[in-house]
């Protein structure tokens, strides 16, 4: 079995609603291979926290020193690369760069929770800013292909009515025309 990147413990399998995880006992950090990292956020991983048997927040709210090296659970010879959660949070994960396993505390798994949870109110806010402004602009465009539409056919109306009364001044012009052809051609 693998060991723990931070302790060394052996690391156990947990089963979270259906998806194998590997998980210390001892300092609560979880080993995500493949996508399960993706797969345990879909449900949140505060769901994960609370099924911990024994969680000691003590040990797991403090955060490894920075210089230390982490060996890869999977790999054992790759060293994890840190990383910031959502770039600019400063929920701090581990990455393998050879297989992209993800390691991660409990702790921060729930902090990850919680950022997602603000993100979903921040979302939800703008929303109800955004909406009310979003049907506005679509009705005032609604009212304006309305309004370009009336006149389109009041021009059409318009174009009609007059394009008859020019046809028959024409009709009219014409017939002056030829009377006056006629009269030049008798008067010579």
């Amino acid at each position: 079995m693998s060991a723990c990147p931070n302790c060394q413990k052996t690391l156990t399998l947990f089963d979270y609603e259906g998806i194998e995880l590997l998980h210390c006992p001892d300092c609560k950090s979880f080993w995500f291979q493949g996508e399960q990292f993706r797969q345990v956020k879909k449900t949140g991983f505060a769901k994960l926290s609370e099924l911990l048997p024994d969680h000691n927040a003590e040990f797991d709210s403090q955060s490894p020193p920075e210089d230390q090296e982490f060996h890869c659970p999977a790999c054992q010879t790759h060293i994890l690369t840190p990383y910031a959660y959502a770039y600019s949070s400063d929920i701090q994960l581990y990455r393998c760069t050879q297989c992209h396993g993800i390691w991660a505390q409990s702790s921060a798994l729930s902090r990850i929770d919680a950022l997602l949870e603000g993100y979903q109110e921040s979302l939800e806010e703008a929303k109800a800013k955004v909406m009310p402004l979003m049907l506005k602009v679509k009705n005032q465009i609604h009212q304006e292909d309305r309004q370009r539409e009336e006149q389109r056919k009041k021009k059409g109306v318009f174009n009609r009515f007059f394009r008859g009364k020019k046809l028959k001044n024409k009709k009219v012009h014409n017939l002056f025309e030829e009377n006056s052809q006629e009269d030049d051609t008798s008067q010579e």
